[in-house]
This record gives C-alpha cells, sequence and structure tokens, in this order.
C-alpha cells in the first residue's frame, strides 16, 4: 500500500472529538481486520495508557445558549452523555499524536508512506490507476482511495464536485489551538442553576448564539493529563458574516466580547499557533465511488462539525469499503 501526503501528515487535523459511534467502530474495525491497535483508540482510558497522555475526556457533549450582552443562563443548557465503563467514556484526540500512533502501526504492516509529494495527475481505465507527482514520478496502483479533504485529488480530477454546492448550510470557520482556557464550570453558572449531570469541563462544550457557535474541546481535563491545549473553533453563518476579516483572533475577541460567561473563559486564554480561517465550509460530490477508486466521505463532502459526527462517518464508511476492497483485489 502506498500512502501519499501533499503537505507533512502529523498536523492540526479537524476531527479531534469522538461521539459513542466512533469508538465502537474502532473496537469492532480492530476486531475484524486483525488490527488491534485500533482498539487502543476505542477509550478514554486505553487510549491514555497506550498511546497519549496529551489527550482529553470526552464523558458528555454539552451546549450552552447566549444571549448578547446578558450573562449565561443555566436553564438554557443541555447535555448528552457518553458510554460509561467500559465501553467509555469518549476522548478529545491531540491528532497528532494519534494519528503518529496509527501511521507507524501502518508502517509496520507494510505501507510505504511519501509525504510533501503533490500529485499533478491522474489517470483511472480498466487496468488501473496511474499518479504522476508534480517532480515527474509516477506510481501505479489497482485501486485509489481519496482522503484529501476539501481538496480531495480525485473529486477534482474527475470532476465529481457539486457547483454550486445544493447544501442548505452555509458556513465558514476559524479555529486554534490555546492554552489558558478556563474550565466553563468556573465561570459559567454553577451545577446548581444549569442542573446537568456532569461538569461542562468533561466533554465538548458548544457555545451557541444567534448566527453561530463556538466549540471548547480541552485536553487537559483530567488530572493525568500531560497537555495544556485545548482546541477552540468559532462557526458563522455566512448570512450574517459572510467574509473572514483579515485576523481572525480579533473577529474571535469581538464575537465573545458580546458574551459575558465566554468572554470570562477566554480572558487570560492566548493561540499557540496560527489561526486557520475557511471559507464556505460545505462542498459535496455527485459521486463518491467508481471503476478503482473511492472518496472517504470527508473528501466527498462536508457540512458542519456541530455534532463531532466526521470521524464517525469515516469509520462507518472505512468498514463497509476495506471488505470490498479486499475482495475486488482478489479478483481485480
Amino acid at each position: 500500500m502506498l500512502f501519499v501526503e501533499s503537505s507533512t501528515h502529523l498536523r492540526f487535523a479537524i476531527g479531534e472529538s469522538t461521539i459513542p459511534e466512533t469508538t465502537i467502530q474502532f473496537r469492532i474495525l480492530a476486531e475484524r481486520y486483525g488490527v488491534p491497535e485500533l482498539a487502543n483508540l476505542s477509550n478514554f482510558q486505553s487510549l491514555r495508557s497506550r498511546v497519549s497522555a496529551a489527550c482529553g475526556v470526552k464523558r458528555n457533549f454539552s451546549f450552552a445558549y447566549h444571549r448578547p450582552g446578558e450573562a449565561h443562563r443555566g436553564a438554557e443548557t443541555t447535555q448528552f452523555p457518553t458510554w460509561a465503563p467500559p465501553f467509555g467514556p469518549d476522548v478529545h484526540y491531540y491528532r497528532q499524536d494519534v494519528d503518529a500512533y496509527m501511521l507507524t502501526v501502518a508502517i509496520r504492516d507494510g505501507a510505504v508512506v511519501r509525504q510533501q509529494l503533490r500529485i499533478s495527475q491522474l489517470d483511472i481505465d480498466d487496468r488501473g490507476v496511474r499518479l504522476v507527482s508534480a517532480e515527474g514520478e509516477e506510481f501505479f496502483a489497482r485501486f485509489v482511495v481519496d482522503a484529501g479533504g476539501v481538496q480531495a485529488p480525485v473529486a477534482h480530477r474527475l470532476g465529481l464536485r457539486t457547483d454550486p454546492c445544493p447544501l442548505r448550510t452555509r458556513s465558514r470557520t476559524i479555529y486554534t489551538h490555546m492554552i489558558g482556557v478556563l474550565p466553563y464550570d468556573r465561570c459559567g453558572p454553577s451545577q446548581g442553576e444549569h442542573r446537568m449531570p456532569s461538569p461542562l469541563s468533561q466533554g465538548t462544550l458548544h457555545h451557541l448564539f444567534p448566527g453561530g457557535w463556538i466549540w471548547v474541546i480541552p485536553f487537559d481535563n483530567h488530572p493525568a493529563s500531560t497537555s495544556r491545549l485545548c482546541s477552540v473553533g468559532l462557526t458563522l453563518d455566512l448570512t450574517d458574516a459572510p467574509a473572514a476579516p483579515a485576523d481572525p483572533e480579533t473577529e474571535f475577541r469581538t464575537r465573545i466580547a458580546a458574551m459575558p460567561s465566554v468572554a470570562r473563559q477566554f480572558a487570560d486564554a492566548r493561540a499557540v499557533r496560527s489561526w486557520t480561517g475557511t471559507g464556505r465550509l460545505q462542498y459535496s460530490s455527485v459521486r463518491t465511488a467508481g471503476a478503482r477508486y473511492a472518496l472517504l466521505p470527508h473528501a466527498a463532502a462536508f457540512v458542519d462539525p456541530l455534532f463531532s459526527s466526521g470521524l464517525s462517518v469515516t469509520m462507518n464508511l472505512a468498514n463497509v469499503l476495506i471488505s470490498r476492497i479486499l475482495g475486488a483485489l482478489a479478483d481485480d
């Protein structure tokens, strides 16, 4: 197997928060295809002890609604718990560590990894797939799986993208990793006010407001964490905020200034990497698979990261795709 990456693989990646459907899929894939390392990603305890102590625990999804200019009203909070042990709790993946772990597993099992290799030509016919790099190097394969996200080379070179995108959601986002983000339990309503069963800092927190929302995904929300990082993102409806300003951090600070409880949470926070800003997040494709190719979900389409479903959808697709690829390779 050849793994081709146009940039460097171990990097910041969206897809840091799991849901129970994600983690059970890791257990299924580990058992079905004989890759026990995948099971180490299936709950917080195994991840912390066998992969990385820089990941966070996710005991819940919490949603806090904010009215402009007002402190957060505790009654305007809702929460959905993730699984308890032995299947849970779920996790916040520090992707650099998790991806490095799985990349070494792939290399051990025979994958050839080529990074900083941009594909400039792609030809697919009855005999197989031919890839040509920007430097003229050729590669031949019997099947190609596109995991390239919005820049998916197969989707673009085969003209699979729908234009314009027909999805009704229209949003953009800015995001980064920060330090100094306070646990919301220390600056928002008390448990007696919001009455949620578990602390809001013990999971993925969503601050909702008219026209957008903010994700807060802490990696430091347990005593044994070796990380002080927190993943933070601001997603805005393009109707209300059509274009990103030159300075994403100013936009973030301006938005949270209208929400006193959120402003307190980020009063001493600072970014440890450059903010990333996107155009419209949504895209879709007319087809996701064909003769000798398939697009992974994030290469085929994307709506919004609101419910942390991206990794779950990908793992579900992997489960149904792998068996078909193995069958196809057996008889070409």
